[in-house]
């Protein structure tokens, strides 16, 4: 049995549950938010200074970081080492997002003519806070520490 959700195609391999294939999707369907916000706010940082040549930067990083997080996605909804390294890579990516934002927050913080650039950041920090704890929450296992952890219960 295969099933297609939008681009993703998400199929059952053997010995995978339908709790992990349930993950996976909702990992995925996560992944595929976050890229959306993270290119709405850049759009939105762009927006703010009425898409002038210096600052369209905000939007292109922001779409590209969202485009990365779909790929991701993609990857994630798909079956063995490819799903691993989607997920994976989406963690990273967003651990290194939450780096950036936080020092960009940090170096713009107490400069008035920056404060737009500080609430923009602040508020990128956090949605990548929250990605990172719903993708750490919805990680899948693997169907073989699936089996260990029932097994120890």
């Amino acid at each position: 049995q295969a099933r297609c959700l939008c681009v993703l195609h998400v199929g059952f391999a053997p010995g995978m549950t339908d709790d992990v294939e349930q993950k996976k999707k909702d990992f995925a369907y996560s992944l595929l938010a976050y890229g959306l916000f993270l290119a709405g706010a850049g759009t939105f940082g762009s927006y703010l200074h009425n898409f002038e040549f210096a600052a369209m930067h905000s939007m292109y990083s922001g779409c590209s970081t969202g485009a990365v997080m779909w790929i991701c996605a993609a990857m994630a909804s798909l079956d063995g080492k490819v799903s691993k390294l989607g997920i994976h890579l989406s963690i990273v990516g967003t651990l290194a997002l939450i780096v950036v934002m936080g020092a960009q927050a940090y170096r713009s913080y107490g400069n008035p003519e920056k404060f737009d650039r500080f609430v923009l950041f602040v508020i990128m920090f956090l949605g990548s806070v929250v990605n990172m704890v719903r993708s750490i929450m919805l990680k899948p296992k693997s169907a073989k520490t699936a089996k260990t952890a029932k097994k120890k219960a």
